[in-house]
């Protein structure tokens, strides 16, 4: 689970980690909004001018597969909004990925975001659809709830 700070992700807390060689996502962590799940869901959200700012900025490599190409970025934010799901293929974290979208609590509060990590030997293409119907199906049921 993540909030937003405006500029970055940042981890409020994480659960059910069942696999030891999967990285811990301890609260307080900046998430770069570029190279993450979460990060890129709160990206989709920001308006045309937020947006191009944002993107204006240089973006930080930090594998060999972070997105670095602002237009690549844009094309990819533009595929989160039409899906409501964001995906990280091992651009913050070698051999690691995560889809994400965000809860928009119908109470008005602030959207955060949910997220399932999980080694990329294990996030083939059925598998990531499969988790994304279930992430958007939680994030409705998890907006009713507050």
């Amino acid at each position: 689970m993540s909030g937003w700070d405006g500029r970055n992700a940042i981890n409020l807390d994480q659960f059910g980690r069942v696999d030891p060689k999967l990285p811990l996502a301890p609260p307080g962590r900046l998430n770069p909004a570029h190279c993450t799940a979460t990060g890129k869901a709160f990206l989709a959200e920001l308006n045309a001018d937020a947006l191009a700012n944002r993107l204006s900025e240089p973006l930080a490599r930090y594998t060999k597969l972070t997105i670095t190409d602002p237009r690549k970025l844009r094309a990819e934010i533009d595929e989160i909004r039409r899906t409501g799901l964001a995906i990280n293929h091992c651009e913050f974290i070698e051999n690691t990925d995560a889809i994400a979208t965000l809860v928009r609590p119908h109470d008005g509060a602030r959207p955060y975001a949910i997220a399932i990590t999980l080694p990329s030997p294990r996030a083939n293409a059925v598998r990531v659809k499969a988790i994304g119907k279930e992430l958007l199906k939680a994030a409705q049921d998890l907006a009713r709830e507050v």
